[in-house]
């Protein structure tokens, strides 16, 4: 062979090798890239998962910070709404209401929501007795029941059979009136001796500022119930 030919032997022989390390270098940047890719992706999709999570809490936090300001708002709406519809009795007449025997069964109940008011006793939403604290409702219930008048905890449509359903008219002391706003009050009706037997009225009952004497009117009324006492108490 002559040395020509050598030559092109050896230069053919480098340029393959040549083109093999090419080919595998290129072939190693192109699983580098791809394996860089694959990692970028599943960083970009766990991000974007995160950014999700983090975007739904956001939006749970909002959702909670609203219901906390309408609840916020209708609560203090209520309060100028009690503010202004607020009776304040005298101790002269809390003694009379409490003791007067005319008043039968509503001078029992409003001295025995007095009581409760004396002790302090908070709303509770889900309070059925005085150390748990009460909601409007229960709180009647409670008081009906310590006055022997129902049986159970609550004010449900298995006991209505042991009320009589009264017209706005024929509202009596003693009454039970049932608002529209959830609120169920005691109804008092009396002729003051302090200020000229002039007749006055309001209702007592659990608010979420606590046991409060208020105005009839301070909601509209949906329902008015006359406790009957059932046979054998």
């Amino acid at each position: 062979m002559s040395l020509k030919e050598k030559n092109i032997d050896n230069l053919l022989y480098e340029l393959t090798k040549r083109e093999k390390g090419f080919r595998n270098r290129t072939i190693i940047s192109i699983i580098i890239l791809f394996l860089a890719g694959a990692i970028w992706l599943f960083w970009t999709n766990r991000q974007v998962e995160r950014l999700r999570s983090e975007l739904q809490y956001l939006q749970n936090q909002i959702d909670s910070k609203e219901k906390q300001i309408d609840f916020l708002e209708e609560t203090l709406h209520e309060a100028q709404n009690f503010n202004l519809s607020k009776v304040e009795l005298n101790p002269m007449t809390i003694k009379y209401l409490s003791y007067n025997p005319e008043l039968g069964l509503a001078g029992n109940l409003f001295r025995d929501i007095k009581q409760l008011q004396y002790q302090n006793t908070e709303f509770n939403l889900n309070g059925k007795t005085p150390e748990e604290g009460f909601n409007s409702p229960s709180m009647i219930s409670y008081i009906l029941k310590e006055n022997r008048y129902i049986e159970d905890i609550a004010l449900n449509s298995s006991q209505l059979i042991n009320y009589l359903p009264i017209s706005k008219d024929e509202l009596q002391s003693g009454d039970i009136i049932i608002y529209k706003s959830g609120y169920s009050m005691l109804y008092i009706k009396y002729s003051d001796p302090f200020d000229n037997n002039v007749v006055k009225d309001f209702s007592i009952g659990m608010t979420p500022f606590g046991i409060l004497e208020l105005k009839p009117d301070f909601a509209d009324k949906s329902t008015i119930l006359r406790p009957i006492n059932k046979p054998g108490m």
